[in-house]
């Protein structure tokens, strides 16, 4: 019988042939364990008249027509029937059958016959999720008269599902079983659902993501037999109800419970034209109620990033519409306190670190609007999309195979792992990024798949297929290579790394061989990683330099004050007059406010406009002064020039930690010479 390592272990080989380290380190499991998985996969293969896994030394693999039976099995559900539990999908179980089953009386004994379980084992399993609930403040309630049920607040409880359904769509292995296990159980139609969700949008021209579209049609299915019962809750709707109504959504969601006899509670129309909101990809070009807010919204954000980082995109339009299609359902999702995850956040908190902290401030600015705090992954989709915007790797390419990219997130990692694959295989064509079933439709124009998902139906395409994160280290990025060149049978092939370990282990003791093994992956794959835009950014201690600072300084007016905050950067030839000039220009052509915060300014222009090195002045004003389309005063200006959109990422977040610093302004304020401004920086940020 299956269990969760034999099932994922099922999945990786599927996926591809590997040696016993990748799974044990995959899994954190010991070499008992995996050989105790493997044979359960054997056995279970066996009983079925097919062919077991390879075992050649310390390397896996499956044959072919093994393979095959097993993506089949997968896709219908067929390797559930006697599965084996872990804990953790244990309770995941006891959950769904405790949200499902609301209008059923449960009795023990219907979980010890879904689980096949002793009753030690099942109130174990109870008094553990009972715990994880509890922190919702949750209760498992158990009467004669109505058995076990769930109580508390009806959006807690919907809101532990959806985090525990995003989960799981969230890793690589886009992990429905469970959910679908239960759904086979229960005999639920799942397809009759999916067809009339389907319908009902393409009708009505609502368009949400591949994921999204999952997520959604997963929470309907589940969440029906609650909405059938006409539970009590407080409506998650904070946007008044003549605005609503005319929403597309407000009436998809209506049409869709009427098709399940719900016709008469608009608690529950709300509730799912929340869910549609927060999922749906906005369009710019569509006309709708709520278009200007949203609209007004993202050029707020995008201005408020052009003055963080000092830049001015030439493209705005276009960025504006991409945003538009983002930040849409992103407002939702956080006006209506919606879950969501990203399964990449710390990998985008690491490598756009900066970045990160840049767009967790600019935000800040939309506050007010939304009334609510943004969670960080949130803020680390919007960041893979500012990534994006700035990545200006452009690369020439002698295009002969032809890959297509499989993405179900947003836009922003869409980008960036189009960005990353075209550097890694420039002699590649890429199609895409694009969902499965468009892919799907194009099967006879490329050679070749790369998914950010495990997606069963690929694998009967006769193709290579390759599991991509959007954010990848160079370890990842060199076995990616590895990979895709020997299944190619190109000419250019990369040594493994672990079979050159194996050969210095016969000559000699390695004392640190995961140290060895990062130097290897960086000696044999020296990547251009200032394409990921931070590494080649430079930090506000190299900027800053003592005849950069200005104190005390007197301005009779704001064209004054400009001028003589550039003038350090134009003394030094960092920058010509022109620069001064277009600073100055801007604010009086085009209405543009500098003001980052309450009395400091970032003037800058573009860097055709003048630059001639990167650099940063600080000038403080004896008395503030309020420039023209201002109504706060400035007294502290900070002039950039920037060469481009990415190297003073690093300046500027640093700056904006200053700024937060009551230290800072202190030091300004009292500092009796350039130096003491200088120290304390550097101080900061050695």
């Amino acid at each position: 019988m299956i269990d969760l390592n034999s099932k994922k272990i099922i999945l990786t080989l599927i996926e591809k042939s590997c040696d016993q380290e990748y799974l044990l380190n995959l899994l954190n499991i010991t070499k008992r364990q995996l050989h105790y998985s493997i044979l359960k996969i054997n056995a279970y293969l066996s009983s079925n008249e097919q062919s077991v896994v390879v075992q050649n030394a310390l390397y896996y693999s499956l044959p072919d027509k093994s393979k095959a039976f097993l993506i089949k099995n997968l896709i219908n559900g067929k390797i559930g029937k006697n599965y084996i539990f872990s804990t953790e999908e244990r309770q995941k179980y006891i959950f769904l059958m405790l949200l499902y089953h609301v209008n059923t009386y449960l009795s023990s004994l219907h979980f010890l016959s879904a689980l096949n379980i002793s009753k030690t084992t099942l109130n174990n399993d109870i008094k553990q999720l009972e715990l994880l609930l509890s922190s919702e403040d949750i209760l498992i309630t158990y009467t004669r008269e109505k058995g076990y049920s769930l109580v508390g607040d009806e959006l807690s409880i919907r809101n532990f599902f959806l985090r525990n359904l995003l989960k799981d769509l969230s890793n690589n292995l886009d992990d429905t079983f469970l959910y679908d296990l239960f759904l086979n159980q229960e005999k639920v139609d799942y397809l009759d659902i999916k067809n009339d969700i389907n319908q009902i949008m393409l009708k009505n021209e609502i368009f949400l993501g591949e994921k999204r579209k999952k997520e959604f049609i997963y929470t309907v299915i589940f969440l029906l037999p609650r909405m059938t019962k006409k539970l009590e809750y407080i409506p998650v709707i904070s946007i008044p109800n003549k605005i609503i109504i005319k929403l597309k959504e407000y009436h998809i969601s209506s049409e869709l419970l009427k098709l399940y006899k719900i016709d008469d509670n608009t608690y529950e129309v709300q509730y799912l034209t929340s869910l549609l909101l927060g999922n749906s990809v906005g369009n710019r070009d569509i006309k709708t109620v709520d278009q200007e807010l949203i609209l007004n919204i993202v050029q707020i954000i995008l201005s408020r990033f052009e003055q963080l980082l000092g830049i001015k995109f030439d493209n705005n339009d276009d960025i504006s519409k991409k945003l538009y299609s983002h930040f849409r359902p992103a407002y939702y999702r956080i006006l209506f306190r919606l879950p969501i995850i990203n399964p990449i956040l710390d990998k985008v908190k690491e490598e756009f670190n900066k970045l990160f902290l840049i767009v967790k401030e600019t935000l800040k600015v939309i506050y007010p609007i939304i009334n609510n705090d943004i969670p960080d992954d949130e803020i680390s989709f919007l960041t893979i999309y500012f990534a994006a915007i700035l990545d200006e790797n452009k690369i020439s390419t002698n295009q002969q195979i032809v890959a297509v990219i499989i993405c179900q997130n947003g836009i922003g990692s869409s980008s960036i792992v189009y960005n990353r694959l075209k550097f890694l295989f420039p002699d590649f064509l890429f199609l895409g990024p694009m969902e499965t079933a468009e892919a799907l439709e194009l099967t006879n124009f490329f050679d070749i798949i790369f998914s950010t998902v495990n997606n069963l139906v690929f694998y009967n395409q006769n193709k290579p297929f390759f599991i991509v994160s959007p954010i990848m280290s160079d370890e990842e990025e060199y076995l990616l290579l590895e990979r895709v060149y020997s299944q190619i049978n190109s000419y250019l092939t990369y040594p493994k790394i672990t079979d050159l370990i194996d050969i210095f282990k016969k000559y000699g003791t390695i004392s640190n061989e995961n140290g060895i093994k990062k130097e290897l992956y960086q000696y044999f794959y020296k990547t251009d990683k200032n394409t990921t835009i931070e590494n080649q950014s430079l930090g506000i201690r190299h900027l800053i330099q003592e005849d950069l600072i200005q104190i005390n300084v007197s301005a009779n007016d704001w064209q004054s004050a400009l001028f003589t905050a550039a003038l350090p950067l134009l003394q030094k030839n960092y920058i010509n007059r022109s620069y001064i000039e277009k600073i100055i220009e801007n604010v009086n052509s085009n209405r543009t406010s500098f003001l980052i915060t309450k009395n400091v300014s970032l003037a800058h222009a573009k860097p055709e406009d003048g630059v001639n090195s990167l650099s940063l002045s600080i000038t403080v004003l004896k008395k503030p002064i309020i420039f023209k389309n201002d109504k706060i005063p400035t007294q502290y200006i900070f002039t950039l020039a920037a060469v481009n959109k990415t190297s003073h990422i690093n300046a500027m977040s640093e700056l904006v930690a200053l700024l937060e610093m009551p230290d800072f302004y202190e030091i300004l304020n009292t500092a009796t010479q350039a130096n003491d401004i200088l120290t304390f920086i550097r101080s900061r940020f050695p």
